[in-house]
């Protein structure tokens, strides 16, 4: 999501674990769906691609299933539960243990893990309360003492998550991935005293616009100004709060040799061609001996490995000077400005409401 500061034949049948597959990504969850007094929403959280797989935990079970072990093996020489060989198994293959807690591999998880055989690897999913499972992001998506803050981000990632359970990535049979590509998710040990009371404190609290839950998108540092996002509740904002962030004001300098082999084209120089409201870069051109072509900030961005899109260039004669500002895609909450307001006094809900604009901070469960 953004850039950011792992025998025998076992006679019991196996559960065929059925996940929908609906088709779009609609990143809204409709609040008539769920109230306050309903159940916590579950999260399929998508941990590992891998092909072998080590679990372990205390009295590991195959869901419906008496048998109980310690622990369990996916492999390509083939599938144990404890010392039970399992053979033709029905997938997905859901394990609980008896307390809801299963190590996988290097990292302990609560909830339960579900394993999908491909050809030559093994998906593994982690399905958990979305409670338990803000209790290993907040802490990995924002590491500050300000408790409004960590509020503030509590509410965003549960607001991220829940609009895309049963919705987002419907191809797959996952609501969200563990990485930068959604949102950081570092299991029990990542857990924190502080971002789990701040989830406590904030527990079933969502930003919601016209009863919708938002795709509450965030990001370290804005710069100075955030981006739109194409909501309306996802507006270019002026944030003054974001400065004490290391990365407010950074430069870079490349020999224009490096950038042509991270492009692909002899370059000789790039000139900015379009920004966009925020005054981010939007388009670029490159100067090369084969002729000049069009990139677009974001794919520049990627490719020379830029913070942010927000900058300027210089051409200072074979290399290449950028002066930037900010840290991710600067797109609706600004962690640094976050902090920055908890520190001048204001709460969590002040705080989502300057950069999430129009929005309602409610409880639905």
């Amino acid at each position: 999501m953004r850039h950011r500061f792992k025998g025998s034949r076992v006679q019991s049948s196996l559960v065929v674990i059925v996940c929908s597959l609906i088709v779009g990504c609609v990143p809204v969850y409709k609040m008539e769906k769920i109230g306050i007094g309903k159940e916590e929403p579950v999260v399929r959280v998508l941990i590992g691609e891998r092909s072998e797989v080590n679990l372990a935990g205390n009295n590991l079970c195959i869901q419906n299933s008496s048998y109980r072990v310690r622990d369990a093996k996916f492999s390509v020489n083939g599938i144990w539960i404890g010392d039970k060989s399992i053979e033709n198994p029905e997938w997905p293959i859901e394990i609980k243990s008896s307390d809801g807690i299963i190590k996988v591999t290097e990292k302990s998880y609560r909830g339960s893990i579900i394993v999908y055989k491909l050809p030559n690897k093994y998906i593994v999913i982690n399905k958990v309360n979305m409670e338990d499972y803000l209790k290993g992001v907040v802490p990995c998506e924002l590491r500050t003492p300000d408790v409004e803050a960590l509020k503030a981000q509590a509410v965003a990632c549960r607001s991220y998550a829940l609009a895309r359970v049963r919705i987002a990535n419907k191809e797959t049979n996952y609501d969200v991935k563990s990485t930068v590509a959604d949102q950081v998710y570092g299991g029990i040990e990542s857990e924190t005293e502080l971002t789990t009371l701040a989830i406590k404190e904030t527990r079933g609290i969502v930003c919601t616009y016209n009863s919708e839950v938002i795709n509450a998108q965030y990001h370290s540092t804005c710069g100075g100004k955030t981006c739109s996002g194409g909501k309306p509740y996802l507006t270019s904002q002026v944030c003054h709060f974001c400065e004490s962030s290391p990365q407010y004001r950074w430069e870079q300098e490349y020999d224009c040799s490096d950038i042509s082999t991270k492009i692909g084209e002899h370059v000789r120089g790039l000139e900015i061609s379009e920004r966009d409201g925020s005054g981010r870069v939007k388009s670029v051109k490159v100067l090369s001996e084969t002729g000049n072509q069009i990139m677009s900030g974001e794919d520049l961005r990627n490719k020379i490995g830029l913070k942010s899109r927000f900058f300027d260039i210089q051409l200072i004669g074979e290399r290449i000077k950028i002066i930037g500002r900010g840290y991710g895609h600067g797109i609706g909450l600004c962690q640094f400005g976050a902090m920055g307001m908890a520190r001048k006094g204001h709460n969590y809900k002040s705080i989502l409401k300057y950069y999430y604009k129009g929005i309602e901070v409610e409880r639905i469960y």
